[in-house]
């Protein structure tokens, strides 16, 4: 199974920025080579080893975007925000 999530560059920029300098708490607690993205919640789907595709687009009506690739290891909610 894989899934797609959308995002936007500018929250992935937080995120790899956070995941290369280790600046929140909550990262601090995982392994050096984990990298955090945040959803809603309630999704079933999310479980240890489903691959997942990561579309990021500039903004909303802008064309084209890039997309990475990853495998889950942990879905987990989070007592604070990400």
């Amino acid at each position: 199974m894989y899934l797609l999530l959308k995002g936007r560059l500018v929250n992935f920029s937080q995120s790899l920025t956070d995941y290369l300098e280790k600046r929140s708490d909550i990262i601090k607690q995982y392994p050096s080579d984990t990298f955090l993205w945040g959803t809603r919640r309630g999704f079933s789907y999310f479980s240890k080893g489903v691959g997942v595709f990561l579309y990021l687009s500039k903004a909303q009506n802008f064309p084209g975007g890039i997309v990475l690739y990853g495998e889950l290891r942990e879905s987990k909610e989070l007592n604070q925000k990400y």
